[in-house]
């Protein structure tokens, strides 16, 4: 790019000598050219003229003209840059002052009416001066051109050296950006590649591997994230492994501690059922007892009917009777509620051991 601008630059230069030290030179020599052209034409118009008044007019206008060349010949002289061309136009103004001075006694034969030598001078000195002038002109023109096409070709191989050079140059930077591309793409390929390895082995339950990439761009920070990723995941998975194994470790004492409770329910449960089989067995002892104290009141009844006449000790032994009567229907409650208490226990006993 830069040397593209630069070639531009100098294109656009030489282009710019080319107009005002060629083109614009040649154009005023030109016009030089064509004042003095009319110099020499009004120079014959006043040896034809018919009187006094168009003499003077074409005499001002010769010297009009001549101004217009001083004018432009300065502006020329002032843009000259090499010797030769400073050398023919020193010759230009050489010829210049010759004409001038033979210009001058035209004047003066013109003025003293002496038309015939005033004509007479026109085609003999004057004429070679005139064609002097003319000739240093030309030549000017003539070296102005030359120099015109010299710098035309310079400028044309330039232009050409340009385009190669900056064919060139975009070659050489399209392969440099593609190298480039083709180079940063392949990184960043790698890169993902790497970090996608690093994922199935994390997906896959490997969390000790790591992504070792020292880069200060996207890529880079990536990596440091997914890093940072995996380091988190096994903090998560080592506090998750130990709450898991303290878990286990309770759900052990918990259900060694349910296997006692299991087994001290059962213990239980075998003591409430011996406990209301020995019950049981009293109770029956205890109705027994009961039948035979009844069959005994009846007996005794009986006895206290036959034996009215036994008087007070039949009365008395009657009373004994009923109190113990009276004994045994407390033993009796005491034996029922006995037996509820038993069935509450073996109960209990149950239900513990359905929760151990």
């Amino acid at each position: 790019g830069y040397m593209g601008i630069s070639n531009m630059k100098a294109i656009d230069e030489s282009d710019t000598q080319l107009y005002e030290n060629m083109t614009v030179p040649i154009a005023e020599m030109g016009q030089i050219s064509t004042y003095f052209q009319r110099v020499r034409v009004n120079t014959r118009e006043v040896l034809l003229a018919k009187n006094q008044d168009e003499i003077t007019d074409y005499f001002n206008k010769i010297q009009t003209y001549r101004d217009s060349i001083d004018s432009i010949g300065k502006r020329f002289e002032a843009k000259i840059l090499s010797k030769e061309m400073q050398g023919l136009f020193d010759e230009f103004k050489q010829t210049r002052a010759d004409y001038a001075k033979d210009l001058d006694l035209f004047k003066s034969l013109v003025a003293q009416n002496k038309i015939a030598e005033a004509h007479a001078h026109t085609q003999g000195s004057m004429a070679k001066t005139a064609r002097a002038e003319m000739n240093a002109i030309l030549k000017i023109v003539d070296a102005k051109e030359e120099d015109a096409h010299a710098k035309a070709d310079a400028n044309t191989a330039l232009a050409n050296s340009a385009t190669t050079t900056m064919i060139v140059t975009i070659f050489i930077g399209a392969l440099i950006a593609i190298s480039l591309g083709i180079f940063i793409s392949r990184l960043i390929v790698n890169s993902l590649k790497r970090g996608l390895r690093l994922a199935e082995l994390v997906a896959a339950g490997d969390l000790t591997e790591r992504l070792d990439i020292d880069q200060k761009d996207e890529i880079g920070q990536l990596a440091a994230a997914l890093n940072q990723m995996v380091e988190k995941l096994k903090e998560v998975v080592e506090n998750v492994k130990a709450a898991s194994d303290n878990v286990a470790s309770g759900s052990q004492e918990l259900s060694s501690s349910s296997e006692q409770m299991s087994q001290g329910a059962t213990e239980q449960a075998a003591a409430a059922e011996e406990a209301s089989s020995s019950m049981e067995q009293m109770t029956s002892n205890i109705k027994q007892n009961a039948d035979n104290a009844q069959q005994t009141e009846k007996i005794a009844l009986k006895s206290s009917e036959d034996a009215k006449e036994g008087g007070k000790a039949v009365s008395e032994t009657a009373d004994a009777m009923k109190e113990i009567a009276g004994k045994i229907s407390i033993i009796e409650e005491i034996a029922r509620q006995t037996n509820l208490l038993a069935l509450n226990a073996a109960i209990e006993a149950a239900r513990a051991g359905e929760h151990g």
